[in-house]
């Protein structure tokens, strides 16, 4: 006659009294089983907000994209980071939340990006201005398959960790400074120091049948036939922006490819002064066994069917600004040409005679100084009148200031992987101002050279007062391994490494204790033991509470308060405590989301 019978299947000879008190007992025990389900298996907080499931210790799974305790949270994207600290030697850049440049939305799952960063997980700088609409604003790894370095060769950056990360501005033709604001006047030779040779290229071309294309500076020409003349050929490279005029001839008959003979293309340069980027040919449909080749210097000697060697000849003549008799407007594009102590210039026709190329290259009268005297910022030279400007100074009359240089954050890879390294003027990452000699700085860049990408948008205060603003190289001393414990490491170690570029030029925020977020802008919570848990893991108010970043407290959700930090009622602000039944709140003031974080 177990007590725990129904009352119906209780049998019958048991005495009415002992029935009735096996009856009560039957129903105290039903009444309580709820409350042992309920402290054995868990009630999960606010049913996980439909975002989660509920597992048997009472603890909320979350489904992918949200975090807390009751997975109320959004999580954000995250991408390679700008600048963690170093978790080995030279190894960083791991994955993190808004890619270390933004705060999280807890409510949207948005990342708010620093300035001069975007992407839904912050992952790329921003170009200025999208590049004024004077050009394209692309990565590093863009910049290497879409241009060609002066000598007309072409680099991958693929491998490095910021080929998808940083971005800068690749001009359109006439346009320069790194966010293309800036007019380009015209160059030419100083007529004060005359002399110097025209750029002339050699092209062979051997082929039946098709077509081919020329290239200059990441500009193509229109296409060619193989039955192309010499003024077919100078109308394709006139086709070509910034490649001018040219002259070509034939070494032998009138069609530029020949399979019969070899047939030498001389081309000369006749508006661009100075060296020449080698042209590069494109085939588009020739036949099996037809070839396109240039050459550009005296390695690139051609021998016609004559048997006549033809040399390449490098282009020596200046090509300087304003022919370095004028100062360049870059508002406008348009050479200003000194007129000063009876010295007057004007446009020339780049030969020393007078012209329409406004480059300021021929003179109206007779010269007998140098331009404004060198504006007492240089010497000159009597016998050309041409200004030597001392260290800061520039321009054909030594009138401008020459700001600081540093490594370029923006320049063509000088070789596979290998970026960063060129210098120039404000690192190419600020405009120069021509009348103090200081670089103006892309947001978010310091430094005298703009040489530095800082932790915040506030340079004077970047970590808002509550960490201190590290480089790369510095922060790997405070990495803390998984485990909570210190494990300083070196990054930058080898000097000029390429991998390890950005080591002593991109910063980070190491926030002081109490403070979080890349610009230490949020308060930390207190971390706890989830009693739920059969394992004792330091969790963000023990699992049991939301953190309001704010005020860097615990807003401890239902059955839930302060500790002693052992699982006991207490006055530490972790939600460790399990509320007795007695005190819960009434169902009418449960917390659901105490506190989303909403960053501003």
């Amino acid at each position: 006659t177990g007590l725990l019978c129904c009352w119906r299947l209780c049998p019958t000879n048991v005495p009415r009294d002992a029935r009735s008190a096996q009856a009560t007992l039957v129903m105290k025990i039903l009444l309580f089983l709820p409350l042992v389900v309920i402290s054995t298996l868990g009630q999960c907080h606010n049913k996980c907000s439909r975002h989660g499931s509920c597992n048997t210790e009472g603890r909320c799974d979350c489904h992918a994209g949200f975090r807390s305790s009751d997975c109320s949270e959004r999580i954000c994207p995250s991408s390679q980071s700008f600048n963690d600290p170093a978790s080995a030697l030279d190894v960083a850049h791991q994955n993190e939340e808004c890619s270390g440049r933004g705060l999280c939305n807890r409510t949207s799952g948005d990342c708010q990006c620093m300035e001069g960063f975007t992407g839904i997980a912050c992952e790329r700088t921003v170009c200025r201005s999208d590049c004024n609409g004077n050009g394209k604003c692309m990565s590093y790894r863009d910049f290497g398959m879409n241009a060609f370095n002066e000598l007309s060769k072409q680099y991958v950056y693929t491998t490095i960790w910021d080929a998808d990360k940083i971005y800068g501005c690749l001009c359109d033709y006439g346009y320069s400074g790194y966010d293309c604001s800036l007019r380009m006047c015209t160059s030419g030779d100083d007529p004060m120091t005359p002399g110097g040779d025209q750029e002339m290229q050699l092209l062979r071309c051997s082929a039946d049948s098709g077509h081919f294309v020329l290239q200059l500076n990441g500009h193509y020409s229109n296409k060619i036939p193989i039955s192309a003349s010499e003024v077919d050929i100078e109308n394709a490279l006139a086709s070509i922006t910034g490649a001018g005029r040219t002259s070509v001839t034939f070494s032998e008959g009138s069609i530029v490819c020949r399979s019969d003979v070899a047939n030498i293309v001389s081309i000369t340069f006749l508006d661009i002064f100075g060296p020449v980027p080698p042209l590069l040919s494109s085939d588009i449909d020739m036949n099996s066994g037809a070839f396109v080749i240039v050459g550009v210097d005296p390695s690139g000697a051609m021998i016609d069917e004559n048997s006549v060697t033809h040399v390449p000849v490098k282009g020596t003549k200046e090509n300087a600004e304003c022919s370095n008799r004028g100062i360049c407007n870059y508002n406008s594009g348009v050479c200003e040409c000194f007129s000063d102590n009876g010295n007057q210039y004007a446009g020339s026709d780049g030969y020393g005679g007078s012209g329409s190329r406004g480059d300021c290259g021929f003179p109206l009268t007779t010269i007998n100084s140098c331009p404004n005297d060198c504006s007492g910022n240089g010497i000159c030279d009597p016998t050309t009148k041409t200004c030597s400007c001392v260290e800061s100074y520039k321009g054909g009359d030594c009138s401008l200031r020459a700001c600081p240089k540093g490594k370029s954050w923006f320049s063509y890879p000088s070789n596979d992987n290998v970026g960063h390294d060129e210098w120039t003027e404000c690192s190419n990452m600020g405009e120069c101002s021509l009348s103090t000699g200081e670089c103006m700085c892309h947001t978010g860049y310091f430094g005298s050279s703009c040489e530095y990408l800082g932790c915040g948008p506030n340079i004077t205060s970047p970590c808002n007062g509550h960490g201190i603003c590290l480089s790369m190289s510095n922060l790997a001393q405070y990495f803390v391994d998984s485990n909570g414990n210190p494990s300083p490491q070196e990054y930058g170690k080898i000097p000029n490494d390429p991998a390890t570029w950005d080591a002593d030029r991109i910063f980070g925020c190491h926030c002081d204790e109490g403070y979080e977020g890349y610009d230490c802008s949020l308060r930390s919570c207190l971390h706890g033991d989830d009693p739920n848990s059969a394992e004792t893991i330091q969790e963000l108010c023990s699992n049991h509470g939301i953190c309001n970043h704010h005020t860097g407290e615990c807003n401890c959700l239902d059955g839930w308060g302060s500790s002693d930090g052992a699982g006991n009622v207490g006055t530490i602000n972790d939600c460790g405590y399990r509320l007795p039944i007695s005190i819960l709140p009434k169902k009418g003031n449960r917390v659901k989301k105490k506190y989303i974080y909403k960053p501003t």
